[in-house]
């Protein structure tokens, strides 16, 4: 069953510290995916790895945007990564919508927190679908970067 994504936050202020978002979810063992794709996006700049391997080497993701206007996200093919018991991580840092910006060093001008938003959709032969997005079921920590800054 689909499911809409939402926005998720950390449930406290982390201040310029790093917040990751995990999701633990299952796959059909059954059967292999022929298509995995993983939308992702962040008020703020983030990282992923699904069981712990960076499935990319972008890094500012998802880019600078008017924040207030539109904000921009990113698809990843994940066929490879996925097994049959994964862990998502998403981390994210304050970057251009919370962190400090611009000469007058104004911070949270397009956010007042870093958030994320994803889903994952893994699509199988048979015409069946997998799907999982961003809501409360994710754990939320802050992580090892205890500051963070676009400058």
């Amino acid at each position: 069953m689909k499911t809409e994504a939402k926005w998720i936050t950390a449930p406290v202020d982390t201040n310029e510290a790093s917040v990751s978002f995990i999701k633990r979810f299952a796959v059909p063992v059954s059967k292999k995916p022929t298509s995995a794709t993983l939308s992702v996006s962040a008020m703020g700049l983030y990282t992923l790895s699904l069981n712990g391997e960076k499935i990319t080497n972008r890094v500012f993701t998802p880019g600078w945007t008017s924040y207030k206007e539109r904000v921009q996200y990113n698809d990843y093919e994940i066929s490879d990564f996925l097994k049959c018991k994964n862990e998502l991580s998403i981390s994210v840092a304050p970057g251009w919508a919370v962190g400090h910006i611009g000469f007058t060093g104004t911070s949270k001008y397009y956010s007042d927190t870093t958030a994320i938003i994803a889903w994952l959709s893994a699509k199988y032969d048979d015409g069946s679908e997998y799907f999982i997005a961003t809501d409360t079921s994710f754990d939320v920590y802050t992580n090892e970067v205890i500051y963070s800054d676009i400058f």
